[in-house]
């Protein structure tokens, strides 16, 4: 069973015709010849589809209202046998096919609602805290006057205190253009002028980092080589705890009291030690 748009009007179909075949007669003999429009709409002829080769494919946006459409119609439908099977290759209610979200604003709404308050006085101190370097850009404070250099101290000093407590894993974006965030990234891009980034460089606006890509990936680069090259900076904050970087690189780096290495190696010598303890 499928449920019709409301645009679907064969059940009149009858009645249409009807009244077009009036129409058409009091058209006479001035417009005998005209074509005659199709104004009786089936399902098929609204069904969403694109041929893919000699298949023609539904639109999953289609599937996914069908399917809303059953569950608000109170008919006895078990929800648990339809997400049994694979109807889309993407969650049509947030993503268009192309990879775009629909609406960008229910990426921080869903966020909100999966959210849980809990004390502070009854959460356990963290062991490890994963950091998404884009959100941090957003939450520090950006200064109205200084460099990019100005900015990238900030963020050494807020790592330098995450490191304090706990092990830290600092994740930048990875910019690929086969990525399916390119087209969203396209979308927010504004006019907004592009920089070439260096230390001196004057600090530009927020937005003007954030709402486009390209600035944004130079702010990413500069501050994972600060980060990583900065030894006494690396030496002081990673004596209790360590730091691993995941950068535009296949393999992260793993800090620890100021040395630097890529983590397969760190993980080969944990398994040497645990075979030579064992």
């Amino acid at each position: 069973m499928v449920i019709a748009q409301p645009i679907v009007n064969v059940d009149r179909a009858l009645d249409i015709g009807a009244e077009q075949m009036i129409q058409f007669e009091r058209s006479w003999p001035d417009a005998f010849y005209t074509t005659l429009s199709k104004e009786v709409v089936t399902f098929s002829t609204k069904k969403k589809r694109l041929t893919v080769g000699e298949h023609a494919v539904i639109d999953q946006e289609a599937i996914y209202a069908r399917v809303i459409g059953l569950l608000v119609s109170q008919r006895d439908l078990n929800f648990q046998e339809v997400l049994a099977t694979e109807l889309t290759a993407y969650p049509p209610s947030m993503f268009h096919a192309d990879g775009q979200m629909h609406i960008a604003a229910r990426k921080s709404t869903l966020k909100k609602n999966i959210q849980v308050v809990a004390s502070q006085r009854l959460t356990m101190s963290p062991t490890a805290i994963v950091v998404d370097v884009s959100a941090v850009i957003r939450t520090l404070e950006w200064p109205a006057h200084g460099t990019v250099a100005t900015f990238i101290s900030g963020i050494k000093i807020w790592l330098s205190l995450q490191l304090s407590g706990a092990d830290v894993y600092l994740c930048f974006n990875r910019y690929h253009d086969y990525s399916t965030k390119s087209s969203t990234r396209s979308a927010r891009a504004t006019n907004s002028r592009v920089h070439h980034l260096t230390l001196t460089t004057p600090l530009p606006a927020r937005d003007t980092v954030l709402k486009n890509y390209t600035n944004k990936a130079w702010l990413n680069a500069l501050i994972c080589e600060q980060v990583l090259s900065d030894n006494d900076f690396l030496h002081n904050s990673t004596q209790n705890h360590k730091l691993v970087v995941t950068e535009d690189k296949s393999e992260p780096t793993q800090v620890s009291k100021g040395k630097k290495l890529p983590v397969w190696i760190s993980l080969q010598r944990m398994k040497r030690l645990t075979s030579f303890l064992t």
